[in-house]
């Protein structure tokens, strides 16, 4: 299991990278239930993570975040559709994930 910090940004995305580099190949859960912002190179960091993590040919499975904010902007920002393949996952229900937020900004899908 690799945890995901609570923020997925320019200042933690290194130090995530290097323990998934650590597991690479392994059967990975990527645990983001904790996660409580995340910008778009923290997004591209998860798509990263998952394709490391499944060189051994075994999709890594990514745990959708708590917060429903954070997983409608995933969802709004195309991160879903994009992670298709690369991490087992399943993405929230149009209707649980789907609302727009005053507190997230949508700069351009993933």
């Amino acid at each position: 299991m690799i945890a995901v910090p609570g923020s997925l940004d320019h200042r933690t995305i290194d130090a995530f990278l290097d323990e998934v580099w650590e597991h690479r190949g392994e059967r990975t859960l990527i645990d983001a239930r904790h996660l409580r912002w995340v910008d778009p190179n923290g997004m591209v960091a998860l798509l990263m993570a998952g394709s490391v993590a499944g060189e051994g040919g075994t999709l890594a499975h990514f745990e959708l975040p708590e917060n429903a904010d954070v997983t409608g902007y995933l969802g709004r920002m195309g991160f879903f559709e994009a992670a298709r393949g690369v991490v087992e996952c399943e993405a929230p229900s149009r209707r649980s994930g789907g609302r727009a937020s005053d507190v997230l900004l949508e700069i351009t899908s993933v």
